[in-house]
């Protein structure tokens, strides 16, 4: 928990978005050190199911279309990851699967496949 957030509800989701937001704020401080800069602005999601899909995928469109406008000094510092065992979407149809990696790819969302313990 002090690394990690779940994401099961509405209020889960509310913390989500209010650490993301104080990460952001924060890491446009001037003065912070470049490397607790790119700790703030790199996301990780564990999982690659539907909900872990789409929430990079949106988290991806938030960095490129709104916070490009907004920060572009920190925009172009976020890294997004995925983190999964296998492939992303494992019990969708295999060109779903992978139309959604290509999608992702795009965005500039990196998948890795590890197993986390």
């Amino acid at each position: 928990e002090k690394y990690a957030l779940p994401l099961r509800d509405v209020n889960d989701a509310d913390a989500i978005r209010s650490k993301l937001i104080k990460n952001i704020c924060d890491a446009q401080i001037p003065g912070i050190a470049e490397s607790e800069k790119r700790k703030k602005l790199q996301f990780v999601v564990v999982g690659g199911g539907p909900t872990g899909v789409e929430f990079s995928g949106e988290l991806s469109n938030l960095v490129k279309e709104d916070l490009m406008k907004m920060a572009p000094g920190v925009s172009s510092s976020i890294q997004i990851t995925i983190i999964e065992a296998r492939d992303i979407l494992g019990s969708f149809n295999p060109d779903l699967r992978l139309y959604a990696e290509n999608i992702l790819n795009k965005s500039g969302v990196q998948i890795v496949k590890a197993m986390v313990k």
